[in-house]
């Protein structure tokens, strides 16, 4: 199943400094979830959790696929960044997988704390939906490409 990534709704997302740096230098071109989103999102906001802890970057979803893990593994393995070891470890016991594919991806010139973003106490154990205040902050100027609010 593909999801379209035609919504303006914006998410912000953990992911392990290792993964987050590789997405922003475009090696990595899929984010392996064991969930979907329950909405559309068209941008991703990169939280890169411990010892980084800041929002440095983000990216514009080309779509998100849902199947097994062994389906996303065989379509998106070569362009995932992970060893197979690790995303076994990740899947153990699931029964599905959802690769969040990338379109495009930029940092930020600056990292941004948690702390100046309204409506985010913490760091999202997976991701969260971001409100427009919270958007407001992350694109005052650091704007997205055309078409990504």
């Amino acid at each position: 199943m593909v999801q379209g990534s035609d919504s303006s709704e914006v998410a912000l997302l953990s992911i392990h400094p290792k993964y987050a740096k590789a997405i922003l230098s475009g090696d990595k071109k899929v984010e392996f979830r064991k969930q979907p989103f329950r909405k559309g999102v068209s941008i991703v906001v990169i939280y890169a959790t411990a010892p980084v802890s800041q929002v440095i970057g983000f990216f514009t979803v080309k779509g998100i696929h849902v199947s097994t893990p062994t389906e996303i593994w065989n379509r998106f393995s070569s362009v995932g960044e992970i060893s197979r070891k690790e995303y076994r470890e990740y899947y153990s016991g699931k029964e599905s997988a959802v690769a969040i594919q990338i379109e495009e991806a930029r940092a930020f010139s600056s990292p941004i704390d948690l702390s100046e973003m309204k409506a985010v106490a913490a760091p999202p154990q997976n991701f969260v939906y971001l409100c427009n205040k919270s958007r407001d902050v992350l694109w005052g100027e650091r704007a997205p490409s055309e078409g990504a609010s």
